[in-house]
């Protein structure tokens, strides 16, 4: 199983550690690129490395290993970075494998992959002479960190309300929510303090907001205005799974809502704190979720977890499995 996570490279890299080797992967590819610079930076502070890059599908690992065993003619080090490790066939895992018994002590190495196997071999040997670095999902509830963590690295600060805020704007897509974050900065100018107003002010127009504006239409049965914000979507080239993935989430939070005030804890604070969502949102989860049954959300549920699975892998066109979808969940 891998050792670290990204806090460990990244605390590793601040003392100036580096491993020959890196194997990173998982679904977070902002993650693999943030992580993947922040480890080139630090090579080449310290030795004005070379870098080489490359993919794993059709790779020459021969010509590949030669580079990594040979020495830089103009600086005191190389990184090799090889993408889509995954596609690596057979061949070039076993010629990788026998390289990484003695690796280059002038080179660094860093494979990454959006899926990988832990156990495989070669990651078993790279968790021995180097570093496996698993990436996990960002769920919603370590989103402000992350915001927060945004903030302080570009020298600002950001309230809580402004980091829940944004959170439900923008949702878990971490590159996404480095572009908010930019935008935001570029508006505030010379303040160093993030609050909620600026959030308000520059996300207001913001394809996350159609989208909230969306799951809050069909929350309402408001079908008209759920089909105009998602025909707006779609012509703006709005990924399709993100459309999903926000509906899902509005659902579920829904169902919480009708579940909690079920329960008899239907003040907004405590809604809040079981949402893990911003206050200023809670009134609208209680209005909507009083016009559905617990059985039509459960329903509703299914109907998008059906509506996913489509639009990943049906040949039906993506817009009318998202019509589709919207009239029923908008109808029930």
């Amino acid at each position: 199983m891998p050792k670290f996570k990204f806090e460990d490279i990244e605390k590793d890299l601040t003392r100036g550690r580096l491993y020959p080797t890196y194997l990173i992967y998982g679904p977070e590819y902002y993650l693999i690129r943030l992580l993947v610079d922040k480890i080139q930076q630090v090579y080449q502070a310290e030795t004005n490395a070379e870098v080489e890059r490359f993919v794993g599908r059709g790779i020459d690992m021969v010509s590949v290993i030669d580079g990594l065993k040979t020495l830089p003619m103009w600086s005191k080090g190389k990184l090799v970075t090889i993408g889509d490790a995954d596609k690596l066939s057979a061949k070039s895992k076993e010629l990788l494998e026998h390289y990484l018994s003695a690796p280059s002590e002038s080179t660094v190495l860093i494979l990454t992959s959006e899926k990988f196997d832990g156990r495989a071999k070669l990651a078993k040997i790279i968790d021995k002479c180097g570093a496996l670095v698993k990436l996990t999902t960002i769920y919603e509830s370590q989103m402000p960190f992350w915001i927060n963590r945004e903030c302080r690295a570009k020298g600002y600060t950001i309230s809580q309300d402004a980091a829940h805020f944004m959170t439900e704007l923008v949702g878990t897509d971490l590159a996404a929510m480095a572009e908010a974050v930019e935008k935001i900065i570029l508006y505030i100018g010379k303040k160093k303090a993030i609050d909620l107003k600026a959030v308000e002010t520059v996300l207001s127009d913001t394809s996350q907001k159609s989208i909230f504006d969306l799951t809050n239409a069909v929350g309402m049965k408001n079908l008209s205005l759920a089909e105009n914000r998602l025909t707006n979507l779609l012509r703006n080239n709005e990924n399709p799974v993100v459309i999903v993935n926000m509906l899902a989430r509005h659902w579920r939070l829904l169902l919480k809502t009708k579940e909690v005030m079920d329960q008899g804890k239907g003040t907004d604070q405590l809604l809040a704190r079981e949402l893990k969502v911003h206050p200023f949102f809670v009134k609208d989860y209680i209005r909507q979720s009083k016009g559905f049954t617990k059985r039509v959300l459960v329903k509703g549920l299914k109907k998008i977890w059906g509506a996913d699975v489509s639009v990943k892998s049906s040949r039906l066109p993506r817009s009318a499995i998202l019509h589709r979808l919207v009239l029923d969940l908008a109808q029930n």
